[in-house]
């Protein structure tokens, strides 16, 4: 049981929203809402009884996955228009059917924590090529207070953001830096 005692929180899937290498494509909100339910569901209830979850699983946080700052361009949109920004995704995943069933059966949503991406580069409306994003930074506690905003609307005024990513694009040339 204490083998797990460093274990903080785990992320439900990692920038669902829009998914490495996939052209701005993201999985379903309702999909990964479900996804999300059932996991949280069964963490908490210990699971099946042939695993020993021990006491530990009361302390570890179940957070959404990172969701990535910009946007979903392939995910439906509830008027059926397609693409969904970040706060629409967060938005879509907090008014599905699976976090609104439990949180009537529990009092809850399904999630301990909200992760989130906040890259200042990508919440800009229209990405140019650039030397680095430093000139963005002032987005990004925008950006945390209009999530906040969402979770608040949606009657989750307890749980926290999770940063679980952080940074500034991988190679940015600086004048007067080699490159």
């Amino acid at each position: 049981d204490g083998r797990w005692q460093g274990i903080a929180a785990y992320e439900v899937l990692n920038e669902q929203n829009r998914y490495l290498l996939g052209g701005g494509k993201g999985l379903n909100p309702n999909a990964v809402a479900t996804l999300q339910t059932k996991f949280y569901r069964v963490f908490r209830s210990g699971g099946p009884t042939w695993i020993k979850f021990g006491a530990w699983r009361n302390d570890v946080k179940i957070i959404t996955g990172g969701l990535h700052p910009d946007r979903c361009d392939d995910c439906i949109r509830g008027d059926g228009g397609r693409g969904m920004t970040d706060r629409q995704y967060l938005d879509a995943l907090y008014k599905s059917g699976a976090f609104q069933e439990y949180r009537r059966v529990n009092g809850r949503y399904p999630l301990d924590g909200v992760g989130y991406h906040p890259y200042a580069a990508e919440m800009r409306a229209a990405l140019v090529p650039e030397e680095t994003a430093i000139d963005d930074l002032f987005r990004v506690p925008q950006r945390m207070q209009e999530l906040r905003a969402i979770m608040i609307a949606n009657g989750d005024a307890a749980t926290k953001i999770w940063i679980t990513e952080i940074g500034d694009r991988g190679a940015p040339v600086l004048e007067g830096y080699p490159s």
